[in-house]
């Protein structure tokens, strides 16, 4: 008799997939990627979101309240 493994089970490729899109904020996912136009937009629009997100980890405290305060007062 086998047993189970012990842990939760391990994550699918697909899964993984799905978590992504869902950090997307991407509705209707399969109907936007059916249209390869619209699809190519949405993962430039991310891939520009996550450069963004990995430059602002690396700036310094001072210059990322100093480019916050820019955003803020920008009307």
């Amino acid at each position: 008799m086998s047993k189970r493994p012990i842990g939760r089970p391990k994550l699918r490729w697909e899964d993984d997939v799905l978590e992504d899109i869902k950090n997307m904020n991407v509705r209707n996912w399969k109907k936007v990627a059916k249209n390869s136009d619209r699809w190519k937009k949405v993962l430039v629009v991310e891939q520009a979101r996550t450069l963004n997100r990995r430059r602002i980890r690396k700036m310094s405290w001072k210059a990322r309240n100093e480019r916050l305060g820019e955003l803020m007062n920008v009307h």
